[in-house]
């Protein structure tokens, strides 16, 4: 990814976020999920018997309970969360590298490069593709 507007960095964080959602459901969350929730189902009984000698009464909150996304009721292999990362990756940023080179392209044209005077890299590539926005590739 070119650097402009922080595309990759945004596209970092989808993918972190898109990453994370798939692998929940896999072979890597499952275990600890189902270990997590044993883990909360013997502290809820110790509590409703009154012998969590604490006095808690969260209920276990915090991670891995309450809303989200539902894990599926076998855990998918990692391997195939990770191919559907991938392709839902694929498909999300395919349309912002292509644009994003073709502004790398356009930007390091020897028309944006060539000395201006009080006119930045992007105005003069513009004026050289005949007002083409460099940055969303429209007319201006």
């Amino acid at each position: 990814m070119s650097p402009f507007k922080g595309q990759g960095a945004n596209q970092a964080l989808l993918d972190a976020l898109s990453l994370a959602r798939e692998l929940y459901g896999s072979e890597l969350c499952t275990a600890p999920a189902a270990a997590n929730a044993e883990v909360a189902q013997k502290r809820q009984q110790q509590q409703q018997a009154g012998t969590d000698g604490g006095g808690s009464t969260s209920g276990g909150g915090g991670r891995g309970g309450g809303g989200g996304r539902a894990r599926p009721a076998v855990a998918v292999p990692v391997a195939a969360a990770l191919a559907a990362y991938e392709g839902e990756m694929l498909r999300r940023s395919a349309v912002k590298v292509e644009l994003s080179a073709e502004n790398a392209r356009i930007l390091h044209d020897p028309a944006a490069l060539a000395p201006t005077r009080g006119q930045t890299r992007a105005a003069a590539a513009r004026a050289a593709l005949g007002g083409v926005d460099p940055l969303t590739l429209q007319h201006s």
